[in-house]
């Protein structure tokens, strides 16, 4: 999986597999403007930040910044 670091806790669960598009913050199965919105929200923003927002982490790196919002860009108008 794209961006997969720690693959000790991979473990299927029920049996179903749930492939995020990266960019979809709200988990609509689409990156549009909501997502883009969402994200520029919790822009700069870090862990114990009042506007955190784990989900907008694409990187996974404990702050939301550019690397987010590009990511983000590159998949706008996807679907999946």
């Amino acid at each position: 999986m794209p961006y997969e670091t720690v693959i000790s806790n991979n473990i299927m669960q029920d049996g179903i597999i749930r492939i995020k598009l990266m960019g979809d913050v709200n988990s609509d199965n689409k990156v549009n403007m909501t997502d883009i919105t969402i994200i520029l929200d919790a822009f700069g923003t870090f862990i114990g930040h009042p506007r955190w927002n784990p989900n907008v982490d694409l990187f996974k790196e404990n702050k939301i910044d550019m690397a987010d919002l590009i990511l983000a860009l590159d998949n706008y108008g996807k679907s999946c």
